[in-house]
């Protein structure tokens, strides 16, 4: 009861939306950006926001920081101080490189492609480490984190390796972020207005 309560006074001064009030989990938000915002999927929210207008946006982050009594008792919600804190120094590296893509032309991505080939380091240890244990099963018997060892190696090897392809990907097409520049900045300029306020809610507690 009191929580509905509070959410009927958290709307009442705002503008009256479409959106449907959803709560799952213990979290309480009306909008995918919003989702991601609360469940704490902060990179989800930067590929997100490609496909939505600026005022959707502002009102997500608007939103979540509305929310914020309410959705900080579930401990995996991030604080405002954190998400505001991540997007200024995510905003900031993109806006820079997108920069520098568009005043050098570069024909690669050479950042995606580090991380590819980090990726792809990692994804090859992990899958020769199952095939030495598979190959040699006495490691089984001679070392108990081994059986660990061979199920993380059979998790995280394929796991690396498809995110190689997707940051291979990114390194082929350095020029795909270009058309969100403005958005970027405009987005940035707003988090910065947002970080100049206090947040005395932000506090995170049990109850």
């Amino acid at each position: 009861m009191y929580k509905k309560l509070l959410i009927i006074l958290l709307f009442c001064s705002q503008k009256i939306s479409t959106n449907t009030i959803v709560i799952t989990h213990h979290y309480t938000y009306t909008n995918p950006l919003s989702a991601s915002l609360v469940m704490g999927k902060l990179s989800n929210f930067l590929q997100e926001i490609k496909y939505y207008k600026n005022e959707d946006i502002y009102f997500a982050l608007e939103e979540f920081i509305r929310l914020r009594p309410i959705n900080k008792k579930e401990y995996t919600s991030p604080s405002i101080k954190h998400v505001l804190s991540y997007l200024n120094k995510e905003l900031i590296h993109r806006i820079k490189r997108i920069n520098n893509q568009i005043k050098y032309q570069y024909r690669l991505d050479y950042e995606s492609l580090a991380e590819s080939a980090v990726c792809i380091s990692l994804g090859t240890t992990f899958n020769v480490l199952i095939y030495y244990c598979l190959k040699n099963e006495g490691c089984f018997k001679y070392n108990e984190a081994s059986p660990f060892i061979a199920v993380l190696s059979v998790i995280l090897g394929p796991l690396f390796s498809i995110i190689s392809i997707t940051h291979l990907q990114n390194a082929l097409n350095p020029n795909r972020e270009n058309e969100h520049l403005e958005k970027y900045k405009n987005l940035f300029n707003f988090v910065k207005q947002l970080q100049t306020h206090e947040y005395p809610h932000d506090a995170w507690f049990f109850f």
